[in-house]
């Protein structure tokens, strides 16, 4: 699978430091079928992104109604909350890489259905949004399969530089994707920005069909029916406490943390009294210290333990919330969303990878899609007490206190004894069924 020479996980040569550094960081593209995935990704990823701003134009076009555009978060987002522990249970009982597959597939055909509709005069909201909610379902079916594949695709010593690169990859889609959709209808029109996006998925198609990593299967351990098999996932993660303190990070920056993308808005207009393009540059910080950061993140994995990782970048970010909740100043809120970008992307990555290095196997998609739904279950949540918050004390009291929230919450799992502790998230990876599956083969 890997194009170096093969070695132990983790092992070095007795005459050669340990690696650290941004060129280290790196270290999963070393890897074939990572950097092969990683390009794929990236391309189709920009180009699903591109429905992001498309799909919101042409409903405010039909429509001429904020709600009606409103509604295009839940069609993106509800389904996927289905069917998140569903991809989950496939991810642990199929072959992911084959799961991956036919969601792709099922994604692209949906959004070139969506471009059919338009091109035939299609301008109902609802026909759109339908199949905005039916590329939601196979995005959910994929999500966790994706995530769970990384670990497949690169040994343990190098997973974390092969979540915070899929992390990366991401943050470049997010960013790259709308404004290639602004330049597409600018030009040419909805119809092909509607193509573009269904034909970007044969990137990742292509370079799933180019992998030579065929993912171990555990799934003569995953028993019942669906349901039951995220039951036991829940009572797995609740036992785990090292898994349990992860997800619980991950929500409270769900909760409290996410909102500040979307108050940007309420902050351009109320606080610093800046225009469209003012509001963009700060979103664009966000955007740009998350990729950025990337590299630095990455190598600081090298240096410091999961809870050191998780716990200062989660304190980061509300550090950041707060210098914005005080501060009247553009340039500092500007700065401070840099460093929130730097802090969103060190936390959520490390606490993947924390995730996956603990987790047992038979476990990981289905843990890892419990995680995706009540993270994503957080942001609308999120939303509404922060927004409500704002319209009863003014939006800079809202994020300050996210702010403090979150500079407490870590402090408190720091210092208060018991088994939900920030330590926990040192915990060892849970080998059992791999150690059960070496004892039969001996």
């Amino acid at each position: 699978m890997s194009l170096s020479s093969p070695k132990a996980p983790g092992a070095t040569a007795p005459d050669q430091p340990v690696q650290t550094g941004f060129i280290h960081s790196l270290r999963a593209l070393k890897h074939r079928d990572f950097a092969i995935f990683w390009i794929g990704a990236i391309l189709t990823n920009t180009g699903k992104f591109i429905t992001t701003l498309a799909v919101p134009m042409v409903i405010y076009q039909m429509t001429g109604s904020a709600t009606m555009v409103g509604l295009v978060a839940t069609f993106q987002y509800v389904p996927g909350v289905i069917m998140g522990p569903i991809g989950g249970s496939l991810a642990d009982k199929l072959n992911r890489r084959k799961v991956i597959i036919f969601a792709q597939i099922g994604m692209m055909l949906s959004t070139f259905a969506m471009f059919l509709a338009w091109n035939a005069g299609v301008r109902e909201p609802y026909a759109i949004l339908w199949l905005v909610a039916l590329i939601a379902v196979f995005n959910g079916m994929t999500l966790p399969g994706w995530a769970a594949f990384i670990n497949d695709l690169v040994p343990r010593s190098d997973l974390m530089s092969g979540v915070t690169l899929n992390s990366l990859q991401g943050n470049i889609s997010k960013a790259m994707g709308p404004a290639i959709a602004g330049a597409i209808i600018a030009s040419v029109g909805v119809n092909w920005a509607f193509l573009c996006s269904a034909l970007s998925f044969l990137f990742v198609l292509t370079a799933l069909f180019l992998l030579r990593t065929v993912p171990i299967s555990f799934s003569s351990h995953v028993q019942g029916n669906i349901l039951k098999q995220n039951i036991d996932a829940g009572a797995y993660i609740w036992l785990k406490k090292g898994i349990f303190v992860a997800i619980l990070l991950s929500v409270l920056i769900g909760l409290l943390g996410n909102p500040i993308y979307s108050l940007t808005v309420v902050l351009g207009k109320d606080v610093y009294g800046v225009d469209a393009g003012g509001v963009g540059a700060l979103s664009l910080a966000l955007g740009l210290g998350a990729i950025f950061s990337a590299p630095l993140v990455a190598g600081l994995h090298d240096r410091l333990k999961m809870s050191q990782m998780i716990g200062g970048s989660v304190v980061v970010y509300g550090l950041g919330l707060t210098v914005i909740g005080l501060t009247d100043s553009f340039v500092v809120a500007m700065v401070a969303l840099v460093a929130i970008g730097v802090a969103a992307l060190g936390a959520l990555a490390s606490i993947n990878t924390a995730i996956q290095l603990m987790v047992a196997t038979h476990f990981r998609g289905r843990v890892l899609g419990l995680r995706h739904v009540v993270y994503t279950l957080s942001f609308p949540v999120g939303g509404l007490l922060t927004g409500w918050l704002a319209d009863l004390h003014g939006v800079q009291t809202s994020i300050l206190a996210c702010g403090i929230v979150m500079i407490v919450v870590p402090i408190i799992l720091y210092a208060v004894p018991g088994s939900v502790r920030m330590v926990r998230l040192n915990d060892p990876h849970d080998d059992q069924i791999e150690r059960l599956e070496a004892s039969r083969a001996a």
